[in-house]
């Protein structure tokens, strides 16, 4: 009897467990491929940040007032010059979009994006005035983080980035590491969660639901028996 209750527990505690890690918070990070940053990203609609204006800045404010600051490796506030440089453009397909104003990054190989309260979705482009190599990773308010997305740069490929929780923690940080470069073009969602679990998600959460009926049959079937 005492086995029969072991694995009864055990199968119980199983068919919990599957739904739970279905709520996990992970991170999305996808490439931006036209130049602009979309519409909405994960499901958040996205809105473009004002281009700073000429001089030197350690914060951004987005849409809502909330500040976006720029900190180094250590954890240091930086100063970055806000400026609209030669190599700052998307060379598309069939058109360039001005950028406008950018933040342009010297002597730093290493900048990490304080994101406002309650992002839930970012859009950034990347460049640099030289052939280069950069990465970039995102981190969220429950300690998740991405793998780091590694990619070239130089002065006729900017490049786009979208990173958006696909659960409720909202985003806290965005590292961006290449070498004599700039960034901006900034947009991005501030507000509730709004996220609806994904396919893999459902899948598994349907999975944990049929562990539970078959512990219930399980139970009442022993039951029966006694």
């Amino acid at each position: 009897m005492g086995i029969s209750s072991f694995y009864r527990g055990a199968l119980a505690a199983a068919a919990l467990f599957i739904p739970l890690t279905a709520l996990a918070t992970p991170i999305e990070i996808v490439a931006l491929t036209d130049g602009e940053h979309p519409a909405s990203l994960g499901g958040y609609a996205l809105t473009p940040f004002d281009a700073p204006d000429d001089g030197m800045h350690s914060c951004t404010e987005s849409h809502t007032g909330e500040e976006l600051c720029f900190e180094d490796y250590y954890g240091n506030s930086v100063e970055l010059l806000a400026n609209d440089p030669y190599w700052w453009e998307y060379d598309g397909v069939s058109a360039s979009p001005d950028h406008g104003n950018i933040f342009v990054v010297h002597n730093e190989n290493w900048i990490d994006l304080i994101l406002p309260p309650e992002t839930r979705s970012l859009a950034v482009f990347v460049g640099a005035s030289d052939r280069g190599h950069a990465w970039i990773q995102a981190h969220d308010a429950a300690g998740n983080s991405t793998s780091r997305e590694y990619f070239g740069v130089d002065e006729n490929d900017t490049r786009g980035y979208g990173i958006y929780s696909t659960g409720c923690a909202a985003l806290t940080r965005v590292t961006v590491e290449p070498w004599e470069w700039g960034f901006g073009f900034l947009a991005s969602n501030e507000g509730e969660c709004r996220s609806v679990p994904e396919p893999g998600s459902l899948w598994l959460f349907g999975v944990g639901l049929v562990g539970l009926g078959l512990v219930h049959r399980f139970r009442r079937k022993t039951a029966i028996l006694r």
